[in-house]
Formats: structure tokens, C-alpha cells, sequence
């Protein structure tokens, strides 16, 4: 009985003394990157054809590295929805309710989601979309200074009737981000690359 429970401490000791060197992996991802493609406009035709291409090139990509996109296109069948491009392919899709991409409460709604769902070391966000840059339309000041151009009725045969202010969409970003702030924002959309509109976010 006694060698029995010597070898029974003993198995107990060899177990609780394994040690792993190998350290626990990081669930924290280095990088995170959100496409907002405001897509509910005459630009439509092109989402479909740049979210192919972001498919092809996300299968490139590290484990560590997310690519997010929200997507508001006109004629779809779906509703907006934000979704991680893994390997190719569309994953843990969230389809939204009502709402247009240029509404600066989606914007702030889809970043805060980005965050608390593939949170990074760094984050990055993709402007997709039209822009009127900084000159004041002859219309009105809400098409001044402004990106997005969502029809609102899902067609695609205008520019589009709602824009977000850049000075909206700074304070959305900067209520979504809190204590993390973006690495970088760039904007795939005409008339964005102003320094007037680099000042304002």
C-alpha cells in the first residue's frame, strides 16, 4: 500500500509540475480594418466587383489581421450588413435593420461593433463612396464638406440625397474609437483627399 501511494504522489507530482514554454497565443489581432462602402447610389455596380477583389486579396492576409466591411448597396436583396472577409469568403455576417451609410449614427453603430467584436492592437478605416469634398454646393451646406450619397430608397440612379458632414462624421469616429484612435483613414471616393478635409477629422 505504500508503494502504491508513493507512485500515486509521484504521478500527481509529474503532472503538476508540466510546464509549457511556449507562450499562450495572443487572441489580440495586430491590425483591424474596416471598408464602410456607402454603396447605396449610382456606385453599385462597382461594389459587387471591389468586394471580389478585397475577397482574392484577403486570402493573403495573416490570422492576426481582420478586414471588416459594412455594406449599404442599392439593389440588393440584403439589408446592410457588416461581415469579417476571411480567406475568400464572407463570415459571422450581422444583417442591420433600417439605415443608410450616410447617417453618421451607422457609421458610429459599425465601428463600435468592428471593435467589440475583432478588437486589434491598431485600426484602420476605408471610406468607399462618394465625397463633394469642401467646396459649398450651390444646393445646400449639407452637401458641403460631405461623404456618402445614399439614395435612402435602395435605387442606384442618382449620386444620392443624404450626406454626412465631415465634422459629423469626426465626431462619430471619435465617439466610436474612445481611447483607440485610427491609424489611418482613406478615403476611396472623389474629391477626399483635401488637407481642408484632413484638418476637419
Amino acid at each position: 500500500m505504500k508503494k502504491f501511494l508513493i507512485a500515486i504522489s509521484l504521478l500527481f507530482t509529474l503532472c503538476s509540475c508540466h510546464h509549457n514554454d511556449d507562450p499562450e497565443p495572443d487572441t489580440l489581432a495586430s491590425r483591424t480594418v474596416l471598408v464602410y462602402m456607402a454603396a447605396e447610389n449610382n456606385l453599385a455596380s462597382f461594389a459587387e466587383e471591389d468586394l471580389e477583389e478585397m475577397k482574392a486579396g484577403s486570402k493573403s492576409l495573416r490570422k492576426d489581421q481582420n478586414l471588416v466591411i459594412y455594406v449599404d448597396r442599392a439593389g440588393s436583396n440584403k439589408t446592410p450588413y457588416l461581415a469579417r472577409i476571411y480567406n475568400g469568403e464572407l463570415v459571422d455576417t450581422l444583417y442591420m435593420s433600417k439605415g443608410i451609410a450616410a447617417d453618421p449614427k451607422v457609421l458610429l453603430y459599425a465601428l463600435k461593433q468592428t471593435k467589440t467584436v475583432y478588437p486589434a492592437q491598431s485600426y484602420g478605416l476605408v471610406l468607399w463612396g462618394h465625397a463633394s469634398g469642401w467646396l459649398i454646393s450651390e444646393n445646400t451646406v449639407m452637401s458641403s464638406r460631405a461623404y456618402g450619397g445614399s439614395t435612402g430608397d435602395g435605387s442606384s440612379t442618382s449620386p444620392g440625397r443624404y450626406w454626412m458632414n465631415i465634422p459629423e462624421m469626426a465626431d462619430a469616429i471619435s465617439s466610436a474609437m474612445g481611447n483607440d484612435k485610427l491609424k489611418f483613414i482613406f478615403g476611396d471616393c472623389c474629391n477626399f483627399g483635401a488637407i481642408e478635409i484632413a484638418y476637419d477629422l
